[in-house]
C-alpha cells in the first residue's frame, strides 16, 4: 500500500499521524506515522547587521528549516531588545521586528534560532551601536 499526504504547511516534529484505509475488497489495514523530529535549523544571514540604539526595525533572517509555528529567537545579551512576532516568509527566510532600547549598551549581540523540538541553529552576530 502506498499514498502521498499532502498539505499546505509542515508538519509538526513528533506529532503522530494515523489512517485507517479499506479496499473495495473489505481488508483494513490501521497505519501510524510519527513525524521525525526536527533537524536544528541552520542561519545563513542576518540583515541588517548593524542596529541603532533607540530604534526599531525589521529584521530577515535567511537559512534552512523555519518552521511556520513554534520557533523562539534568542538573543546573547537580551538586554534591551524587544522582539515582536515572527514572521514566516518560507523555511529559508523569517522576519521580525526588533526595538533597541535607548538604554542599551553599544557592542555585539548574538542571535541563535530554536526550533519547537528544541534544536539550535549556530548563532549570528550583529551589533548595536549609536
Amino acid at each position: 500500500l502506498k499514498f502521498i499526504l499532502t498539505g499546505t504547511q509542515p508538519l509538526a516534529p513528533a506529532t503522530v499521524l494515523e489512517f485507517a484505509v479499506k479496499s473495495k475488497s473489505g481488508d483494513q489495514a490501521h497505519i501510524v506515522y510519527h513525524v521525525p523530529p526536527s533537524v536544528a535549523p541552520t542561519l545563513a544571514s542576518i540583515d541588517p547587521t548593524s542596529l541603532k540604539i533607540g530604534q526599531s526595525t525589521t529584521v530577515t533572517l535567511k537559512g534552512t528549516g523555519f518552521l511556520p509555528e513554534g520557533i523562539m529567537l534568542l538573543f546573547d545579551p537580551s538586554a534591551d531588545l524587544t522582539a515582536g512576532t515572527i514572521q514566516f516568509t518560507s523555511s529559508k527566510e523569517i522576519k521580525f521586528d526588533l526595538a533597541v532600547a535607548a538604554t542599551a549598551a553599544e557592542g555585539q549581540r548574538s542571535l541563535r534560532v530554536i526550533s519547537p523540538s528544541g534544536a539550535s541553529a549556530q548563532t549570528l552576530k550583529f551589533t548595536v551601536s549609536k
